[in-house]
């Protein structure tokens, strides 16, 4: 190292420059005495040994300082990275869990958590089969812990995919879940737990359900019509030759009522395909309400079985579709007559609020239960009252809701045990 020396207030001073192995300099050394003074070869090796020790020094703290500032990067960059990761985590529409060798979760993300209605403490402190949840095979058995997806997982090192389970809740309500499993393996191959995602399949399999249980139930009500109308054409095709016979208005009769019942399934069954398909079109013409209700009800009141009572607003008009609007308030004349049958009156109003004209459908029958109420207008729903068996496919009140929907209305009911039943609908002016 290079030395220099200089007069100041504290005497005589040399100064001895540190250098770096890459002759560097990274600062200075400096001797200070009360009075000039030479330096003997030793002393100089002396304080160049010490230089190098002090230069030692800095440059191990200067390599520290570095690496803190390097790991702190580091850790500033794993940070975001994990940041970045939860945010995409809890936007999936998966529940996402990562559980430790033991199946412990030690994360959830916020669908998951929602799913399982329950936080990632929650989780770490419940357990398997405890009383704020029972895990079940599909058909209701109870599940045992070893054949859960994610412990088949743990105990084999191998990834499951698309295993469905049931979950019931204190209350006893039951939701289904689909679970994925994958393992996680350390850098010696050692299993540490695993990566588990989920999502709630209640929604898909109810639909399952209620599409067999309507094929069953469409196949049942074609048949009956069509058994009918077979058994009517067989008989007249056996007086074919007796034009007089007193049997040939009540066989032509019946083969036109099992007919009509058929074209009505069939229609159903159209409209349910053009709505799914988006392609229930409307053709809107001006017309007076009180003309289409009287027109639609018309074959009831020639029956003489019901009254129906129309009141409020008889002149009041819209432009709609005037087929589809009969539909609809067939449908909630035909449901009065089949489910509140000892109803002898059927009162339809009909009546101007704001800027919508509203019609409604009122029976005195039994009432609707509570928890019937909010599936009504569901697709394939039969609402059984008192365990009674009904025909039909339940399409009326889904189609009628769409057709309402489509025209900017809205549809609905208000039912109260023992007091009968209103339906209603609404339909811009």
């Amino acid at each position: 190292a290079a030395s220099y020396s200089w007069l100041n207030a504290m005497g005589h001073a040399t100064t001895f420059d540190i250098t770096r192995f890459d002759q560097q300099v990274i600062g200075t050394m400096c001797l200070v005495d009360h009075k000039p003074r030479g330096l003997s070869k030793h002393e100089q090796d002396i304080l160049q040994d010490l230089a190098k020790v002090v230069m030692e020094q800095a440059e191990l703290r200067l390599a520290n300082i570095d690496s803190i500032e390097s790991q702190q990067s580091i850790n500033g960059k794993l940070e975001h990275s994990e940041q970045h990761l939860k945010g995409i985590l809890d936007t999936m529409a998966e529940g996402v869990t990562i559980v430790d060798s033991q199946g412990q979760p030690t994360y959830a993300n916020g669908m998951a958590q929602k799913i399982l209605d329950a936080s990632v403490n929650e989780l770490q402190d419940r357990a398997y089969n405890d009383q704020k949840w029972k895990n079940l095979h599909l058909d209701g058995r109870v599940l045992p812990e070893e054949d859960h997806p994610v412990m088949v997982m743990l105990n084999t090192g191998l990834a499951v995919y698309d295993q469905e389970i049931g979950i019931q809740k204190p209350d006893g309500e039951i939701f289904y879940i689909t679970i994925n499993a994958a393992p996680l393996f350390d850098n010696q191959s050692v299993l540490t737990g695993g990566v588990c995602t989920f999502m709630d399949t209640t929604n898909r399999r109810r639909l399952m359900k209620e599409k067999d249980d309507f094929i069953s139930i469409a196949s049942h009500e074609l048949k009956t019509p069509i058994t009918s109308l077979q058994a009517a054409l067989q008989v007249l095709d056996r007086i074919k030759d007796r034009p007089n016979s007193p049997m040939m208005p009540e066989l032509i009769a019946q083969a036109n009522k099992s007919l009509n019942k058929l074209n009505s399934l069939v229609r159903d069954l159209l409209n349910v395909n053009r709505i799914t398909a988006g392609q229930l079109e409307l053709r809107k013409v001006s017309f007076t309400i009180a003309d289409m209700i009287n027109d639609c009800c018309a074959h009831i009141r020639s029956a003489g079985d019901y009254e129906i009572s129309l009141t409020g607003d008889i002149y009041l008009k819209v432009n709609a579709d005037e087929n589809r609007i009969d539909q609809v308030v067939v449908n909630m004349v035909n449901n009065a007559i089949k489910y509140a049958p000892e109803s002898a009156v059927i009162d339809i109003h009909v009546e101007k609020k704001a800027d919508m004209a509203r019609i409604s459908v009122k029976d005195k029958g039994k009432g609707i239960s509570p928890e019937k109420i909010p599936h009504l207008f569901d697709r394939y729903y039969r609402a059984d009252y008192s365990g009674l068996q009904f025909s039909g496919l339940g399409l009326g009140l889904y189609i009628s809701a769409d057709i309402v929907k489509k025209h900017g209305g809205e549809i609905g009911v208000n039912s109260e045990l023992g007091k009968g039943t209103e339906f209603w609908f609404t339909l811009p002016l």
